[in-house]
C-alpha cells in the first residue's frame, strides 16, 4: 500500500515531498513533526528519514521512522496551561489588590462622610485605574505577536517596565530594587 491508501491526500502529499526530498538530496531528515492516522485517530509523530545509499552513493531508497509524540504534545499543552493560568492568577491578584484598596477607602469615607475623605477616594481611584491600565497595556503588549525589527533600544526603559509589571509581587515578597541607571542612557541594538 501507498501512503495515498492509508492517509488523507494532503498528509500524503506531505510524507511524498519529503521522501523526494531525501532522495534528491541524499541527505537525512530528522524532527520532521507531521501527523499520521492509526484506527482513525490522529497521532503526531516526530519522523527521521534517512537515505538509503546504493553503489556510487546514491540514494535507492529511505528508510522513515515515526516516533509517536503524543504524550510530549499532551505535556506542552498541560506546560501551556498551566502558564496561562498562572499569568490570569498574577492578574487576578493585581485588580484584587487594586479593589480592596479602593473598598477600603470608600467604606472609611462612607462612615466617616468628610469631603477629604472623598477626595482621597477619588486619588485612590484615579490611581487604581492608571495601574489597571498599565497592567493591561502590559498584557496586550505580552500578547500581541511581534515581528523582530532590531532597533536602538533604551535598556533603562526596558527595565523600567519589567519592573513596573512586578512592582507588587517585588514588594510583597519584600523585595526593594534600587536603580542607578537612569541617566547612563544605555542603549543596545536588540
Amino acid at each position: 500500500k501507498t501512503d495515498f491508501d492509508l492517509c488523507r491526500q494532503d498528509l500524503a502529499e506531505g510524507y511524498r515531498a519529503a521522501d523526494a526530498e531525501v532522495l534528491s538530496t541524499g541527505r537525512r531528515m530528522t524532527d520532521i513533526e507531521e501527523e499520521m492516522i492509526v484506527s482513525g485517530v490522529r497521532v503526531p509523530v516526530s519522523t527521521t528519514k534517512v537515505p538509503v545509499l546504493g553503489e556510487g552513493g546514491k540514494p535507492v531508497g529511505l528508510i522513515g521512522l515515526g516516533v509517536d509524540i503524543s504524550g510530549r504534545k499532551r505535556a506542552e499543552e498541560a506546560q501551556r496551561l498551566a502558564t496561562v493560568g498562572q499569568l490570569a492568577a498574577g492578574v487576578a491578584h493585581e485588580f484584587n489588590n487594586i479593589m480592596a484598596s479602593m473598598m477600603l477607602r470608600a467604606e472609611f469615607a462612607q462612615r466617616r462622610g468628610d469631603l477629604l475623605d472623598y477626595q482621597k477616594l477619588a486619588a485612590l481611584v484615579v490611581q487604581g485605574a492608571a495601574r489597571g491600565r498599565q497592567i493591561c497595556q502590559g498584557l496586550t503588549t505580552f500578547a500581541e505577536p511581534h515581528k523582530p525589527h532590531p532597533q536602538p533600544t533604551d535598556i533603562g526603559e526596558a527595565l523600567d517596565h519589567a519592573l513596573s509589571v512586578a512592582s507588587s509581587e517585588l514588594t510583597s515578597a519584600g523585595v526593594r530594587v534600587a536603580c542607578n541607571y537612569r541617566d547612563g542612557g544605555w542603549r543596545v541594538n536588540g
